[in-house]
């Protein structure tokens, strides 16, 4: 969460002395999060909320990305992602009564474009936006005011929540809450 790509940017500060956040051994936090977002369909014309998931990780290993890929995501569907690594072959895998999932996975190397240039409707572009705006939503909150991530897995939550339900002012999420 608080990692810059490709050494580009600036490192993102602690909300409350303005200090990186750090742990004991003063090395930089860095919270990794998991996550993905529905696309519509190309004649699909409603203005319903676009349903993600967000999960923090303590790892971006092949074992834990497959874990929550077939935690969250419906076998048969089919995932655009980047090129890391730990996507390779997730076209098939197990799950944890040993049944195997088939996903239709398709790629884009973001080292040379940002959309397939073969199939130009394959490309990482909503979830990478949902990443900015989840930043800006944790960074206009603070990032922490409490225990070590706590309070990153709380705005997290609340993000996800007002996303998938199309809440986005507080007088949007009253009356969410009174329906």
């Amino acid at each position: 969460m608080n990692k810059r790509k490709q050494n580009v940017g600036r490192m993102l500060q602690n909300a409350i002395g303005g200090e990186q956040v750090v742990d004991q051994n003063e090395k930089p936090i860095q919270y990794w999060i998991f996550g993905g977002v529905e696309r519509r369909q190309v004649d699909d014309q409603s203005k319903q909320p676009l349903k993600g998931f967000y999960v923090m990780v303590q790892k971006r290993d092949k074992k834990t990305l497959e874990a929550e890929i077939l935690k969250h995501i419906r076998p048969g569907t089919m995932i655009y992602s980047d090129m890391w690594h730990s996507y390779n072959n997730i076209i098939a895998m197990r799950d944890h009564n040993g049944i195997w999932c088939h996903y239709n996975h398709f790629s884009v190397n973001h080292k040379r474009n940002f959309v397939n240039p073969v199939l130009n409707n394959i490309h990482t572009q909503n979830i990478e936006r949902r990443w900015g705006d989840l930043k800006q939503h944790c960074k206009r909150r603070g990032y922490r005011t409490g225990g070590v991530n706590s309070s990153i897995k709380q705005r997290v939550s609340e993000y996800e929540f007002k996303r998938n339900n199309g809440v986005l002012k507080v007088s949007q999420l009253i009356k969410k809450l009174v329906e």
